[in-house]
């Protein structure tokens, strides 16, 4: 069997098909398909949803001859609220954007209560006010570190604070020439290293 290309049907191209299925009722469903170049099952789907297929074409208006999918999104109401006000932008002729859609999905969908909280259009905008603690708010911090870490990190301050550069570099200097004075140890022998693996064994 021979797999054949399928192709997306617009809402206009099903409401053709159903206007045909109307019209040509002594044919049977096999004769009708074959005739339209469109498989059984296909044919069979669109008379099942012919209801569904004439609402999404009187919702969709102009854009029906180009629209592919009858299904709505999950905000149904919010699409529909954006399409109506879409449409009247169009007809006036004012330009869309992305910016100003995404703007009025945000202020429709708080309007029809679908978000708890009004959702932040500039969110990387407003970062530095997201981490912001009022001051009512700070006594339910809790301190992460104990009071003994101040004060040893106060001392350490502290002590590095009392000595001078002049200090400093004397310190540097001899702690270097105490490295440099060291005495290196010779290498243990072959019968040394034997003896201590022998007695690290038992």
């Amino acid at each position: 069997m021979t797999s054949r290309n399928r192709k997306s049907l617009s809402l206009k191209e099903k409401r053709c098909i159903l206007k045909k299925v109307d019209e040509n009722q002594h044919l049977k469903r096999v004769d009708l398909a074959k005739e339209l170049g469109l498989p059984v099952s296909t044919l069979n789907t669109l008379i099942y949803k012919r209801k569904i297929i004439g609402e999404s074409h009187h919702q969709s208006g102009s854009s029906a001859s180009k629209r592919l999918r009858v299904q709505s999104g999950k905000l149904a109401d919010v699409e529909k609220v954006l399409l109506r006000w879409f449409n009247q932008c169009r007809s006036v002729k004012i330009p869309i954007s992305g910016l100003l859609l995404m703007k009025k999905t945000i202020k429709n969908c708080v309007a029809l209560g679908r978000f708890l909280t009004p959702v932040d259009v500039n969110p990387i905008g407003n970062a530095e006010s997201d981490h912001f603690v009022p001051p009512e708010n700070r006594s339910n911090l809790s301190d992460a570190t104990a009071f003994e870490e101040f004060v040893q990190s106060d001392s350490e301050l502290a002590t590095c604070s009392l000595l001078t550069i002049d200090e400093m570099i004397a310190n540097e200097e001899t702690s270097s020439e105490e490295e440099d004075n060291c005495t290196e140890k010779p290498l243990p022998s072959f019968q040394q290293a034997l003896a201590g693996f022998n007695t690290m064994q038992e």
